[in-house]
């Protein structure tokens, strides 16, 4: 989810939808202290919309939104914030299919979730890497000998995370470094 300034009054805001994948929506008040709305735009957070959505047209109007989980540790824990930041810079920079994919949304669902309550999230955001690069059409094939330095690399995340991203790179035409890689660096240093 990413929330970007539209006008005076509004916002355009990006999310990956379970029915349409990617969308953008127009989102009215998002500066009005009585709709409370702009705690609801966090990103990785996890809503339930109602929109108006018209056809033929790639954006659609918000009317309400409402959590649709509520999140504990991760609203407080500078750690797992980072990781989020991170994950999310991952998604906005590579996520721009605007189809039904059910299996990606739950999985980014259950990775928000457990980056919530999992005991220690110093790992999930490789983890995250390995299965999303999956879901997004090039696994990583760990019997590969060129893919084998991955193998090797799995006790040092720095070096491994930084694989990785090679391995994004290699694999996304125009992929950018996330701008929070040298900060989640330093937090899991």
């Amino acid at each position: 989810m990413r929330l970007a300034p539209h006008n005076e009054k509004a916002s355009i805001l990006h999310l990956y939808t379970r029915s349409h994948g990617r969308m953008q929506f127009l989102v009215y008040g998002r500066h009005s202290r009585k709709k409370g709305r702009q705690a609801l735009m966090e990103p990785l957070t996890l809503l339930h919309i109602e929109a108006t959505l018209r056809d033929g047209q790639s954006m659609g109007q918000m009317k309400e939104c409402s959590l649709a989980y509520v999140p504990g540790e991760l609203m407080f824990d500078h750690n797992r914030r980072c990781v989020a930041l991170f994950i999310s810079e991952i998604l906005s920079r590579t996520l721009a299919h605007p189809q039904q994919d059910e299996v990606l949304f739950d999985f980014l669902a259950d990775t928000i979730r457990e980056l919530d309550t999992c005991a220690d999230p110093q790992n999930l955001h490789i983890r995250f890497l390995v299965r999303y690069a999956e879901l997004l059409g090039f696994a990583i094939d760990f019997d590969d000998p060129a893919n084998q330095c991955l193998t090797l690399l799995a006790g040092r995340r720095r070096e491994l995370l930084h694989a990785l991203m090679d391995y994004y790179t290699t694999h996304i035409p125009d992929f950018i470094m996330p701008n929070s890689l040298p900060v989640l660096e330093a937090v899991f240093a």
